[in-house]
């Protein structure tokens, strides 16, 4: 993902569970002979400034894919906390009362494609697009 100078990107801070906007107001671009390597240095809203990649944490330029990657993250905690118990249920007690799986709001429809992306952080998400975008025109 390239980010540009001024751009506002969302930074998801897993330690504070909180999305936090940051504004980039530097891009250090370091060439030596067999490297290249670009850093960014940004600005929080209490004024403190560090070097993104020096974080460890995923960050998004739109607000509308910090969403995506917390449902996407909610629900892997849900599956894996039900699992859990039903593994627990039938090491105690024998058995586990049956669930049917229930289909996520956010999960594929009928209607929809599943791409994977590449995060910034080198992790790759499967993401589900309604074929109508696929056919829009990105032009007016």
């Amino acid at each position: 993902m390239q980010i540009n100078v001024g751009t506002i990107i969302y930074i998801i801070d897993a330690k504070e569970r909180a999305v936090i906007p940051a504004k980039v107001n530097e891009q250090i671009v370091t060439k030596k002979i067999d490297d290249e390597t670009t850093t960014h240095k940004i600005e929080f809203p209490n004024g403190k400034s560090t070097v993104l990649e020096k974080l460890n944490a995923v960050h998004f330029s739109k607000l509308e894919d910090v969403r995506t990657y917390l449902m996407e993250r909610a629900g892997e905690m849900i599956d894996a906390g039900i699992r859990n118990a039903e593994e627990i249920a039938v090491e105690k007690f024998g058995t586990a009362s049956s669930i049917e799986p229930t289909q996520h709001p956010l999960a594929a429809k009928d209607n929809a494609s599943q791409i994977q992306i590449t995060l910034p952080d080198g992790n790759t998400a499967n993401v589900n697009v309604p074929e109508e975008y696929f056919s829009e025109s990105p032009v007016g």
